[in-house]
């Protein structure tokens, strides 16, 4: 039910992701195919059998149904609400956590200083989410075997979290704090959707400005959206 992000550009358009959705797009597959089919012009027969007794805004823990890992590094609900929007900081020179017990929910660099980092983040006051700085060394991934300082996410309220909010903030405050953080890159690009945010933040945008034209890009996006919810 939530919905947001930058929708992906056609100039960024890879395998990871390949079609003008947001980073968070609020479907199910099989509403996420009826809207591939009609929009993309592909044109199967394509038929989705409904789901009994799901409600669009329960999480998975309220489900009754059985964790399953849908990744090697996303192992409990909490890391895939943040992976959500705070994924694609590992398109850049930081940790995310790949290497540790608490993937994507601990983020850090050598050169990053955790105290500060979770100070000037907790005064922020990122709805849904607390900082707390820490140290830790990851035995895969980015700086394997290195000690990183940087910052472990709570999530003291999922249901007010948005987490581009969350990665924007973080993004700008990242840069502010090292001139060693490298987010100017294709890659990054392609994982965020476009090369929208790289340019804001050499320009220097303020967060407020970013989320706005992210807003924008995601209500355009809604509007076709609801023709293929089925709940």
């Amino acid at each position: 039910s939530i919905v947001e992000g930058d929708v992906l550009s056609d100039t960024v358009k890879k395998f990871i992701g390949y079609y003008p959705i947001p980073t968070r797009y609020g479907m199910t597959p099989g509403e996420l195919a009826r809207y591939y089919n009609e929009e993309m012009g592909i044109g199967c027969d394509l038929e989705v059998i409904k789901m009994l007794g799901w409600r669009r805004t329960s999480w998975y823990d309220e489900t009754g149904l059985r964790w399953v890992n849908p990744s090697p590094n996303i192992r409990k609900l909490d890391q895939a609400v943040l992976y959500s929007g705070l994924g694609s900081f590992e398109a850049t020179n930081l940790s995310v956590g790949r290497g540790t017990d608490s993937p994507f929910e601990v983020y850090g660099a050598p050169y990053l200083d955790g105290e500060k980092l979770a100070e000037e983040l907790n005064r922020k006051e990122i709805a849904g989410l607390k900082f707390l700085p820490i140290k830790f060394t990851p035995n895969a991934g980015t700086f394997l075997n290195e000690e990183c300082h940087g910052v472990k996410i709570e999530i003291t309220d999922r249901n007010k979290l948005r987490t581009t909010e969350a990665f924007v903030k973080m993004a700008i405050e990242i840069k502010r704090q090292a001139r060693q953080w490298n987010y100017n890159s294709d890659h990054f690009a392609q994982m965020v959707g476009s090369h929208f945010l790289i340019d804001a933040l050499e320009e220097n945008y303020p967060a407020d400005e970013i989320l706005k034209v992210l807003n924008e890009r995601v209500e355009r996006f809604h509007a076709v959206r609801k023709k293929y919810l089925l709940y």
